[in-house]
């Protein structure tokens, strides 16, 4: 996903603004501490941690700690990135766009304390919380789609 994000920003760029939703946003938090241009970004419901996910979803599966270890090793060595280089808190510190940051506290995927860290990390990170959306119906929720409407402004005026 990160290579993907990246391709399309270079040959759309630079970028008046991005929305991204859990992984996705994962993906768009290295591709901008690489370099990739947006002038605003609006993320819903982030994973800020990809190596704490992976055990979270070995636990929810029934597999070890060890299993997910060994899977991320595996996605790790394909992709030839390690998930410690993408933890979010470690890469926006730099980071000087706009970002809305919707979060649900009832979100079974992704704890609110982890996206509450990125936040913090994020110099210019607006956080709003919901509550009783959980990880996906925020996609569909009117209040958070005008959240990001508004956030993102209109173009014409920049």
């Amino acid at each position: 996903m990160l290579e993907v994000t990246q391709d399309i920003a270079a040959r759309l760029g630079p970028l008046a603004g991005v929305v991204a939703h859990s992984n996705g946003a994962a993906a768009v938090i290295a591709a901008l501490a690489g370099g990739m241009q947006a002038d605003r970004v609006a993320l819903l419901a982030p994973m800020p941690d990809l190596e704490s996910f992976i055990l979270r979803l070995a636990a929810t599966l029934g597999f070890s700690a060890k299993v997910a270890k060994r899977a991320q090793k595996r996605v790790e060595a394909r992709y030839g990135v390690p998930f410690s280089a993408l933890k979010a808190q470690n890469l926006t510190g730099s980071l000087s766009q706009p970002v809305l940051i919707l979060q649900d506290s009832k979100d079974r995927t992704v704890p609110l304390a982890e996206v509450e860290e990125l936040a913090r990390n994020w110099p210019t990170a607006d956080l709003q919380i919901s509550t009783g959306l959980g990880h996906n119906r925020l996609l569909r929720d009117a209040a958070s789609i005008d959240r990001v409407v508004a956030h993102m402004g209109d173009p014409t005026q920049r």
